[in-house]
């Protein structure tokens, strides 16, 4: 198979994150989600709102943060990069636990008050309610013995 003598390179750290990372999580989410059509497609209006997509993003890696049994937050910290987190990956690692936490500006109920402004909320919802389908259709036959992989994040 080969590749070589690829030994680890001893500039990266892996860590489970804490809410003192928070601000950092953040800027490698702004980042490298910039260019992921999925976002585009949740989020077209964030370059004119970009304080309430900063505010929910924010909102949504604390709640992960905030639920340590639930959710891995792992992020690879670079020391030619002051040790700020230069990618992260959340796990879901209790797929029987439910998800503690609020709406994220966009009330399931279409009728109700849509309190962000960087959002499309019908594909946003329309994203969320494909995201739990598919993962019932490929993930829900296995049980809920397994890890999920929720976002990977690089930037460079």
């Amino acid at each position: 198979m080969g590749g070589g003598d690829c030994g680890p390179d001893e500039r990266l750290t892996l860590r489970r994150a804490t809410l003192e990372d928070l601000d950092d999580v953040l800027t490698v989410v702004l980042e490298g989600l910039s260019g992921d059509p999925k976002f585009d497609y949740r989020f077209p209006h964030r370059d004119e709102y970009p304080e309430d997509n900063r505010k929910w993003l924010r909102q949504e890696y604390k709640e992960y943060l905030e639920q340590p049994e639930k959710y891995a937050l792992m992020i690879m910290t670079a020391s030619d990069n002051d040790d700020k987190p230069v990618s992260l990956a959340v796990w879901d690692i209790s797929l029987g636990a439910p998800h503690l936490g609020g709406d994220l500006g966009v009330p399931d109920d279409p009728n109700k008050k849509v309190i962000r402004r960087d959002v499309n909320p019908a594909h946003y919802r329309q994203w969320k309610k494909q995201m739990t389908a598919g993962f019932e259709k490929y993930f829900g036959k296995y049980g809920i013995e397994q890890l999920h992989l929720w976002v990977y994040i690089a930037v460079e």
